[in-house]
């Protein structure tokens, strides 16, 4: 199941956003209802925080999440205790654990959900320029086929929302970092972030029926924060993927 939360002043359950993977794995991704963000080092969900997912979701057991830092390091969660030690300094979580939940929080940048329903385990990263650069999404790749025996053939990616190139302008130093994915309109150069992600995806073995990227730009819609049009002081989503028990 994929959800996009509402605003819970709707009072209705989330409605399906893509279908996409199987009624085993549950996705979702936060609204500007609740902000995500980390704040005075606090490594728990607050009240509003657990009360926004517990509508949306239901009780869950044990949520995984990572301090991010923009890089390319990739937590491997083996046991359910491991959610309740400090966070780690990384960009992506893989698990083949029922009832663990992986997060991540974004603004503008890219969550991506992973799943591969043959070996029966979960991924997700936080994909922003820095990361993508360094290309994070196919170490999960690399790392789903040491750790669990994946085929990146098997693997399907779902890209939540966040920054398109409608809104992404970017400078010219960008043209050398991503230069097949550049748009140049009127003058200015705009990257698209989902295909650079998308096409290391395809290089790393996925085909590209196995990839959606949604299409909801988080700058044009203000149902999202969005670290472009508020500046650094904005909220951040909190997405999450986790494997029903």
């Amino acid at each position: 199941m994929c959800w996009i939360c509402p605003p819970l002043n709707k009072r209705m359950k989330p409605t399906r956003a893509h279908n996409f993977f199987p009624e085993e794995v549950v996705t979702l991704m936060s609204d500007r209802q609740v902000d995500f963000r980390l704040q005075n080092d606090r490594e728990s969900l607050d009240t509003p925080q657990t009360e926004y997912l517990g509508y949306c979701l239901g009780p869950i057991g044990h949520i995984a999440s990572v301090r991010q830092i923009h890089g390319s390091d990739i937590w491997v969660v083996d046991k359910a205790a491991e959610c309740e030690r400090s966070w780690p300094r990384a960009d992506g979580l893989l698990t083949d654990l029922p009832g663990v939940a992986l997060s991540v929080r974004t603004a503008d940048c890219l969550p991506i959900f992973l799943f591969d329903p043959h070996r029966r385990c979960i991924g997700l990263v936080h994909a922003g320029w820095k990361g993508s650069q360094r290309r994070v999404v196919q170490k999960a790749i690399r790392l789903m086929q040491r750790r669990y025996r994946c085929r990146p053939i098997d693997i399907r990616a779902y890209f939540g929302p966040g920054i398109r190139p409608c809104c992404y302008r970017v400078g010219q130093e960008f043209r050398n970092y991503f230069p097949k994915e550049i748009q140049h309109r009127d003058g200015f150069d705009y990257l698209d972030l989902g295909m650079v992600n998308k096409n290391q995806l395809c290089q790393a073995g996925l085909p590209a029926q196995n990839i959606f990227i949604s299409p909801i730009c988080t700058c044009c819609c203000e149902d999202f924060f969005s670290y472009r049009r508020e500046g650094e002081n904005t909220g951040r989503h909190l997405s999450l993927i986790m494997l029903q028990v």
